[in-house]
């Protein structure tokens, strides 16, 4: 028993100090960035096998998504390790290994774990997990996810392609001005409700934006202001961004902490001494990414811009450096709230070359894609889940917002878009703040990188 005791702890270090605890839920559905891969290699190096094992899982699945097989299979049979794993890691381990032995020709393995996901697809939280693995893998899924992305993927492949055999990787176009929109198709499922209260107080620019999509996805809705009930009814909170139907809450809010967690990672790969401005509903996120930064020993200086000068902060700042210093001025702020600053940021430091701009923000459209705005934007790098000017469905009800009342729509505009279209029983395909699909009663998107050139070349950013 003592040489077991030996052995278990010679092959286990001790760590020197506690390892920060991370969200398996937020890494597995996530594109890893450089910084990703440190933390989680430090978390499988030095952590508890249950933290371990669940950081190990995810690196071998991004290895494989990268379709570096060799190293990513390592990883994830090396991990897979049931007595340790959460229930939510266990079912997305069956789901990776399963995923990646079809893609390295292993049909025998990959059938093993068919049968393993299969025995056990209906239990709580595999539903939740397959449509996360048909999101990443860019598979499209019905009603039941199970067989479009996991059964359907054991049958023969047209053109007499192996089901084992790697996909070819897809070509990512420059993300410019969307297709048009296709004309709203209508649903053949039973809308939500028959009338639509607006709760929480006046929100004058929700009503207008609700009439306008009431108009688009030409529903029938009646749409009335104030707390009411009735038969068939929904209420719409617009500060909240929820939806109650059915005795049912859904929630359509935004994530900061995935903006600022995304947006955070690239800051820490520029290394250069990184001031931080934020608007207020920022604030508390912004402390955090902060933290992160000087804990890799990066110069940080956060500042709330609404509440300051911005200017007179910055050139406080770079008078404490080198006049040849880099600096990364990292924004997160609303989108309506941006141009108060990014017009100031390359006008605030000696040498504006230097300056490297990263802006974290709940949504982008085309508000600032025009000559007035665009050249203060040049060269950006933008992280955000609802990339409006990249959407054909946002870019059609932009359109109709803007003919009916003269003005650009906000996001709260184009959730009000969303809201009526989830009434009115549409797929998320059709709403317009690139909602990839709901997940127990909350509405999932991802954080995607782009960089503007132009108001005509916008390039999404690679991993």
């Amino acid at each position: 028993m003592a040489l077991l005791l030996t052995v278990s702890c010679a092959a286990r270090p001790q760590m020197s100090a506690p390892v920060e605890p991370f969200s398996e839920t937020f890494y597995a559905g996530k594109d890893l960035n450089f910084r990703d891969l440190e933390k989680l290699q430090t978390i499988n190096s030095n952590a508890p096998l249950e933290q371990s094992a669940a950081a190990g899982l995810i690196m071998g699945r991004h290895y494989i998504r990268k379709a570096q097989y060799d190293k990513g299979l390592k990883f994830l049979e090396r991990s897979y390790r049931e007595t340790y794993l959460s229930r939510y890691m266990r079912f997305s381990g069956m789901l990776w290994l399963f995923d990646a032995y079809l893609k390295t020709g292993k049909e025998d393995k990959a059938l093993e774990f068919y049968t393993m996901i299969s025995n056990r697809k209906d239990e709580e939280p595999f539903p939740s997990v397959i449509k996360t693995y048909c999101s990443t893998e860019g598979i499209k899924a019905g009603d039941d996810p199970f067989a479009d992305c996991v059964d359907s993927r054991l049958k023969p492949a047209p053109s007499g392609k192996k089901a084992g055999e790697p996909a070819a990787e897809s070509v990512k176009p420059e993300a410019g001005e969307p297709d048009p929109a296709p004309a709203p198709v209508i649903i053949s499922e039973e809308p939500k409700a028959d009338k639509v209260f607006l709760v929480g107080g006046s929100h004058a620019e929700f009503m207008q934006a609700a009439i306008a999509a009431v108009a688009y996805k030409r529903a029938s809705f009646k749409l009335e202001m104030g707390d009411g009930i009735g038969f068939n009814s929904a209420k719409v909170d617009p500060f909240h961004r929820t939806v109650q139907v059915d005795g049912n809450t859904y929630r359509f809010d935004i994530s900061k902490d995935d903006i600022v967690a995304e947006t955070t990672g690239y800051a820490v790969l520029e290394k250069a001494v990184t001031v931080i401005a934020v608007s207020n509903e920022y604030a508390v996120q912004a402390e955090i990414a902060a933290s992160e930064l000087k804990a890799l020993n990066i110069p940080v200086h956060v500042m709330n811009f609404e509440k300051g000068n911005f200017q007179n902060e910055m050139k406080s700042i770079s008078a404490k450096y080198k006049q040849d210093t880099r600096y990364t001025v990292v924004i997160f702020s609303s989108e309506i709230k941006l141009i108060k600053v990014v017009p100031l940021v390359r006008y605030s430091v000696k040498n504006p070359e230097k300056v490297k701009l990263l802006i974290g923000t709940d949504s982008f459209g085309k508000r600032y894609l025009n000559d007035d705005y665009v050249g203060y934007f040049r060269r950006a790098m933008i992280f955000t889940p609802a990339y409006l000017a990249g959407n054909a469905n946002a870019s059609e009800f932009r359109r109709i917002y803007i003919d009916q009342y003269g003005e650009e729509p906000t996001l709260s505009a184009y959730m009000a878009n969303d809201m009526i279209a989830f009434l009115k029983g549409e797929p998320v395909s059709t709403f317009a703040t690139d909602v990839k699909y709901m997940d127990n009663g909350k509405a999932v998107r991802s954080v995607k990188g782009f960089r503007i050139v132009s108001a005509e070349k916008i390039e999404m950013l690679g991993r």
